[in-house]
């Protein structure tokens, strides 16, 4: 849980260097992304599919799409 929580503020800094006088903008978008993200386990229907593995798999796929972004970030950054 500890690892998973540490990419809300690597996402916003992130957010914070594309968006470099608008900060309350990148933690807006943060937040409304962290909360999109959330919706469907509200839904009671979607619960009985929810499963370790989902999880985890979700949680990889999460992991490296902020991989992907971070390089692609640090690539525009030496530009």
């Amino acid at each position: 849980m500890f690892l998973f929580q540490m990419t809300m503020p690597v996402t916003v800094a992130a957010l914070g260097v594309l968006l470099p006088r608008r900060p309350g903008l990148a933690f807006g978008l943060a937040c409304v992304a962290l909360i999109g993200g959330s919706v469907p386990t509200f839904y009671h229907a979607v619960k009985g599919y929810y499963g370790t593995a989902l999880f985890v798999a979700l949680i990889l796929a999460s992991a490296a799409a902020l991989f992907v972004a971070l390089g692609a970030l640090r690539g525009r950054e030496r530009a």
